[in-house]
């Protein structure tokens, strides 16, 4: 049986941001491995419902907020990139019945709200 893992992690050195790569469980192999986004530390991430919207954590020298990509086929499009300053964020959730993605930011005690618009990009509604 093969699945389609993603992955993500810090920037710091050769890595990109977001790759893939196939899972075979009954060989207990790894192949395929494709980088599907360019994103600066992209820790964190999740998918909505239809599997064709990704929301990752990301952090640049501006701060820390969360990037939303289309998720097409394997490939990625950047739809927006929503930042505060301070801290990245540590956590996203997809909340698919009130179109919604939250964002945990344990450093600053924090979850930020985002809601989805109708492309799939995001808008900062509430930081609580």
């Amino acid at each position: 049986m093969r699945e389609k893992i993603l992955v993500g992690g810090y920037t710091k050195r050769e890595s990109k941001g977001i790759y893939s790569f196939d899972l075979d469980i009954s060989k207990e192999e790894l192949s395929n491995l494709t980088e599907v986004a360019h994103v600066q530390n992209a820790t964190y991430f999740a998918l909505d419902k239809t599997k064709q919207h990704l929301y990752t954590c990301a952090a640049d020298e501006n701060g820390g907020g969360i990037a939303a990509l289309s998720y097409k086929r394997g490939k990625t499009e950047l739809l927006n990139y929503v930042t505060s300053v301070g801290a990245p964020l540590c956590y996203v959730a997809v909340d698919n019945k009130r179109g919604f993605v939250y964002g945990a930011n344990y450093h600053l005690g924090e979850i930020r709200v985002y809601k989805i618009q109708k492309d799939g990009s995001l808008a900062l509604t509430d930081t609580v």
